[in-house]
């Protein structure tokens, strides 16, 4: 279905992989996920956990930005 819906990326699949349980769209910082990635134990979570992490970062570094320029005379 990716004609229908180009602006998703699957990026992350079920164990058997016929399942997506993850989920990106393009050019927006928004994940999906359909799992329980805090109770999970395997490499899942961390990979959540950092892109959650990664994207808190690159905000808080435009908002900095965006204040600087503000706030700059």
């Amino acid at each position: 279905h990716k004609d229908q819906w180009p602006h998703f990326r699957i990026s992350g699949l079920s164990h058997d992989r016929n399942m997506a349980e993850a989920i990106e769209l393009a050019e927006r910082p928004v994940l999906g996920v359909q799992f329980h990635p805090e109770i999970s134990f395997d490499e899942t979570p961390k990979k959540v956990f950092h892109w959650i992490l990664l994207e808190a970062q690159r905000r808080a570094e435009e908002r900095k930005l965006i204040l600087e320029k503000e706030y700059t005379f």
